[in-house]
């Protein structure tokens, strides 16, 4: 049996079978999504120790980007995956982080 999709948006037609999918989507993949988040955190902090050999003088002002605003915006992703309702913002979250 086929099941129709909406070729541009890759969405089931039948709202129904989307919504399960959907939810059967998010409820396998959050740990991987978590692991992935944790992971991509720590190797993008780790490599803080380079910045002040590659880079020179300006290693504060790396850091600065690194974690003062990279770090952080994906801590706050890492934190908000464990919120009931983030499955809606599952994808959007995975995009930005």
């Amino acid at each position: 049996m086929r099941t129709p999709y909406n070729l541009f948006t890759l969405s089931f037609q039948n709202r129904e079978l989307e919504g399960k999918f959907l939810e059967d989507f998010h409820r396998r993949n959050l740990k991987r999504f978590r692991l992935a988040l944790g992971l991509g955190l720590f190797l993008y902090s780790i490599f803080a120790v380079l910045d002040s050999v590659i880079v020179g003088s300006l290693w504060k002002k790396i850091w600065l980007i690194r974690f003062g605003l990279v770090d952080p915006v994906i801590l706050i992703i890492l934190v908000l995956s464990f919120l009931p309702g983030f499955n809606q913002y599952y994808q959007a979250a995975a995009l930005k982080a």
